[in-house]
Protein backbone atom coordinates (compact mmCIF):
# COMPACT_ATOMS: atom_id res chain seq x y z
CA UNK A 1 0.00 0.00 0.00
CA UNK A 2 1.18 3.50 -1.11
CA UNK A 3 2.67 5.50 1.87
CA UNK A 4 4.76 8.55 1.26
CA UNK A 5 5.40 11.18 4.20
CA UNK A 6 6.89 14.49 3.59
CA UNK A 7 7.23 18.13 5.90
CA UNK A 8 4.94 21.64 5.52
CA UNK A 9 7.09 23.61 3.02
CA UNK A 10 11.04 23.21 2.82
CA UNK A 11 12.57 22.77 6.61
CA UNK A 12 15.89 22.03 4.30
CA UNK A 13 17.71 23.22 1.08
CA UNK A 14 15.68 21.81 -2.09
CA UNK A 15 18.07 19.47 -3.00
CA UNK A 16 18.68 18.02 0.35
CA UNK A 17 15.20 17.79 0.53
CA UNK A 18 14.43 15.90 -2.49
CA UNK A 19 16.66 13.38 -2.48
CA UNK A 20 15.41 12.03 1.13
CA UNK A 21 11.67 12.71 0.56
CA UNK A 22 9.00 12.23 -2.19
CA UNK A 23 6.45 14.72 -1.23
CA UNK A 24 6.47 18.15 0.45
CA UNK A 25 3.19 20.95 1.23
CA UNK A 26 3.98 24.13 0.79
CA UNK A 27 2.29 26.04 3.69
CA UNK A 28 3.55 29.43 2.43
CA UNK A 29 1.21 29.55 -0.61
CA UNK A 30 -1.73 29.81 2.38
CA UNK A 31 0.11 33.76 3.39
CA UNK A 32 1.31 34.40 0.24
CA UNK A 33 1.32 32.14 -3.58
CA UNK A 34 4.52 31.88 -5.34
CA UNK A 35 5.54 33.45 -9.07
CA UNK A 36 4.35 30.78 -11.34
CA UNK A 37 8.21 30.75 -12.32
CA UNK A 38 9.20 30.26 -9.09
CA UNK A 39 5.94 27.38 -8.90
CA UNK A 40 7.74 25.89 -12.59
CA UNK A 41 10.82 25.69 -10.91
CA UNK A 42 10.15 24.03 -8.24
CA UNK A 43 8.59 21.63 -10.61
CA UNK A 44 11.49 21.68 -12.95
CA UNK A 45 13.95 20.61 -9.61
CA UNK A 46 12.13 17.78 -8.54
CA UNK A 47 12.97 14.12 -9.14
CA UNK A 48 10.54 12.60 -11.42
CA UNK A 49 7.72 10.64 -9.04
CA UNK A 50 7.64 13.60 -6.32
CA UNK A 51 4.29 15.19 -5.55
CA UNK A 52 3.65 18.44 -4.25
CA UNK A 53 0.74 19.63 -1.99
CA UNK A 54 0.08 22.98 -1.53
CA UNK A 55 -2.21 25.01 0.61
CA UNK A 56 -5.24 27.41 -0.94
CA UNK A 57 -4.84 30.78 -0.33
CA UNK A 58 -5.96 32.63 2.37
CA UNK A 59 -8.48 35.12 0.75
CA UNK A 60 -10.67 32.19 -0.11
CA UNK A 61 -11.13 30.50 3.55
CA UNK A 62 -10.55 33.36 6.04
CA UNK A 63 -11.77 36.78 6.78
CA UNK A 64 -9.11 39.90 6.54
CA UNK A 65 -7.35 39.55 9.26
CA UNK A 66 -7.86 42.63 12.13
CA UNK A 67 -4.94 45.19 11.16
CA UNK A 68 -4.61 44.81 7.78
CA UNK A 69 -4.34 46.73 4.45
CA UNK A 70 -6.74 45.47 2.73
CA UNK A 71 -10.22 48.75 2.13
CA UNK A 72 -13.23 47.69 4.30
CA UNK A 73 -14.93 46.28 1.16
CA UNK A 74 -12.55 44.18 0.41
CA UNK A 75 -12.21 42.46 3.79
CA UNK A 76 -15.76 42.12 3.86
CA UNK A 77 -15.82 40.10 0.29
CA UNK A 78 -12.70 37.61 1.86
CA UNK A 79 -12.90 34.20 2.86
CA UNK A 80 -15.91 31.47 3.90
CA UNK A 81 -15.75 30.68 -0.03
CA UNK A 82 -17.87 33.72 -0.58
CA UNK A 83 -19.23 34.79 -3.67
CA UNK A 84 -16.91 37.48 -4.39
CA UNK A 85 -14.84 38.77 -6.63
CA UNK A 86 -12.05 38.77 -3.95
CA UNK A 87 -12.94 35.70 -3.44
CA UNK A 88 -12.95 34.37 -6.91
CA UNK A 89 -9.81 36.32 -7.97
CA UNK A 90 -7.67 34.73 -4.92
CA UNK A 91 -9.42 31.31 -6.42
CA UNK A 92 -8.43 32.00 -9.89
CA UNK A 93 -3.90 32.89 -8.68
CA UNK A 94 -4.67 29.80 -6.26
CA UNK A 95 -5.67 27.44 -9.32
CA UNK A 96 -2.89 28.86 -11.63
CA UNK A 97 0.13 28.40 -9.68
CA UNK A 98 -1.43 24.58 -8.50
CA UNK A 99 -1.14 23.93 -12.11
CA UNK A 100 2.16 25.40 -12.65
CA UNK A 101 3.50 23.39 -9.98
CA UNK A 102 1.71 20.22 -11.30
CA UNK A 103 0.26 19.90 -7.62
CA UNK A 104 -1.30 16.29 -6.78
CA UNK A 105 -3.36 17.89 -4.01
CA UNK A 106 -4.82 21.10 -3.15
CA UNK A 107 -5.73 21.87 0.67
CA UNK A 108 -8.46 23.90 1.97
CA UNK A 109 -8.05 24.78 5.34
CA UNK A 110 -10.96 26.42 7.04
CA UNK A 111 -11.13 28.55 10.49
CA UNK A 112 -12.95 28.07 13.61
CA UNK A 113 -15.38 31.03 12.69
CA UNK A 114 -16.69 28.84 9.45
CA UNK A 115 -18.92 26.64 11.41
CA UNK A 116 -21.44 24.20 9.50
CA UNK A 117 -24.54 26.70 9.69
CA UNK A 118 -26.65 27.07 6.51
CA UNK A 119 -24.92 30.06 5.19
CA UNK A 120 -21.40 28.86 4.83
CA UNK A 121 -22.70 25.57 3.39
CA UNK A 122 -24.80 27.07 1.17
CA UNK A 123 -21.52 29.30 -0.14
CA UNK A 124 -18.98 26.17 -0.04
CA UNK A 125 -21.33 23.93 -2.12
CA UNK A 126 -21.73 27.25 -4.60
CA UNK A 127 -17.74 27.23 -4.61
CA UNK A 128 -17.10 23.88 -5.12
CA UNK A 129 -19.83 23.40 -7.84
CA UNK A 130 -18.64 26.17 -9.74
CA UNK A 131 -14.89 25.82 -9.57
CA UNK A 132 -13.14 24.25 -12.41
CA UNK A 133 -11.53 21.34 -11.33
CA UNK A 134 -7.86 20.43 -12.59
CA UNK A 135 -5.73 17.22 -11.59
CA UNK A 136 -5.10 17.87 -8.15
CA UNK A 137 -7.28 16.53 -5.91
CA UNK A 138 -9.52 18.84 -2.77
CA UNK A 139 -8.54 18.34 0.29
CA UNK A 140 -10.30 20.10 3.11
CA UNK A 141 -9.23 20.29 6.59
CA UNK A 142 -12.20 21.85 9.33
CA UNK A 143 -10.93 23.52 12.09
CA UNK A 144 -13.13 24.20 14.82
CA UNK A 145 -16.73 22.07 16.11
CA UNK A 146 -18.07 19.93 12.80
CA UNK A 147 -19.65 16.02 13.43
CA UNK A 148 -17.96 13.32 11.79
CA UNK A 149 -21.38 12.98 9.76
CA UNK A 150 -22.06 16.58 8.75
CA UNK A 151 -17.95 16.10 7.44
CA UNK A 152 -18.45 12.53 5.78
CA UNK A 153 -21.58 14.22 3.70
CA UNK A 154 -20.21 17.52 2.58
CA UNK A 155 -16.73 15.69 1.69
CA UNK A 156 -18.91 13.03 -0.52
CA UNK A 157 -21.03 15.76 -1.91
CA UNK A 158 -18.22 17.90 -3.08
CA UNK A 159 -15.94 15.19 -3.88
CA UNK A 160 -13.25 16.06 -1.07
CA UNK A 161 -10.66 14.49 0.98
CA UNK A 162 -10.62 14.89 4.56
CA UNK A 163 -7.82 15.98 6.27
CA UNK A 164 -6.87 14.42 9.95
CA UNK A 165 -4.66 13.77 12.51
CA UNK A 166 -3.79 10.17 12.31
CA UNK A 167 -2.96 10.53 16.34
CA UNK A 168 -6.59 12.36 16.90
CA UNK A 169 -9.73 10.38 18.98
CA UNK A 170 -11.40 10.89 15.83
CA UNK A 171 -9.42 10.54 12.84
CA UNK A 172 -11.51 8.96 9.95
CA UNK A 173 -10.81 10.16 6.40
CA UNK A 174 -12.89 10.25 3.79
CA UNK A 175 -11.88 9.86 -0.05
CA UNK A 176 -10.08 7.20 -2.01
CA UNK A 177 -6.85 7.82 0.07
CA UNK A 178 -5.61 8.95 3.72
CA UNK A 179 -4.26 12.70 3.94
CA UNK A 180 -2.91 13.02 7.39
CA UNK A 181 -1.51 16.42 8.74
CA UNK A 182 0.11 17.06 12.13
CA UNK A 183 0.06 19.85 12.96
CA UNK A 184 2.68 19.59 16.00
CA UNK A 185 4.36 16.68 17.59
CA UNK A 186 2.97 15.34 20.90
CA UNK A 187 4.69 16.19 24.27
CA UNK A 188 7.94 14.88 24.32
CA UNK A 189 8.63 14.79 20.74
CA UNK A 190 7.46 11.13 18.75
CA UNK A 191 8.73 8.08 19.65
CA UNK A 192 8.34 4.43 18.03
CA UNK A 193 4.97 4.05 19.22
CA UNK A 194 3.59 7.22 17.88
CA UNK A 195 5.14 5.92 14.31
CA UNK A 196 3.85 2.44 15.00
CA UNK A 197 -0.22 3.95 15.34
CA UNK A 198 0.57 5.98 12.12
CA UNK A 199 1.37 3.07 9.98
CA UNK A 200 -1.58 1.25 11.34
CA UNK A 201 -3.71 3.67 10.11
CA UNK A 202 -2.15 3.66 7.03
CA UNK A 203 -2.62 0.29 5.61
CA UNK A 204 -6.37 0.54 4.66
CA UNK A 205 -5.61 2.82 1.65
CA UNK A 206 -3.03 4.90 -0.30
CA UNK A 207 -1.90 7.33 2.57
CA UNK A 208 0.28 10.94 2.51
CA UNK A 209 1.57 11.87 6.03
CA UNK A 210 2.71 15.44 6.21
CA UNK A 211 4.45 16.68 9.81
CA UNK A 212 3.31 20.29 9.23
CA UNK A 213 5.14 22.21 11.76
CA UNK A 214 8.51 23.87 11.65
CA UNK A 215 11.57 21.73 12.93
CA UNK A 216 9.81 18.80 11.62
CA UNK A 217 12.53 17.75 9.05
CA UNK A 218 14.15 14.97 11.96
CA UNK A 219 10.61 13.94 12.73
CA UNK A 220 9.63 13.24 8.57
CA UNK A 221 13.08 11.69 8.02
CA UNK A 222 12.46 9.55 10.93
CA UNK A 223 9.46 8.42 9.91
CA UNK A 224 9.81 7.98 6.34
CA UNK A 225 12.73 5.49 7.03
CA UNK A 226 10.90 3.35 9.08
CA UNK A 227 8.86 2.78 6.28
Amino acid sequence: MLLRAGCGGFPVGRDRYFKALPTVELSSSFDRLPRLRTAQTWKSEAPNGFDFSMLACRDITHPARSGGYASPSRSAALGHFRPSDAVFSAWEETRSVVEALGARFLVFVTPPSFYPDANHLRDMYRFFKSARRGAAAWVWQAQGTWELRLLSKVCGDLGLIRASDPLAAEYPSFGRLNYFRLSRPPEGGFNPEHFRRIRLRCQEKPSYVFFAYRQSWDDARRFAQGL
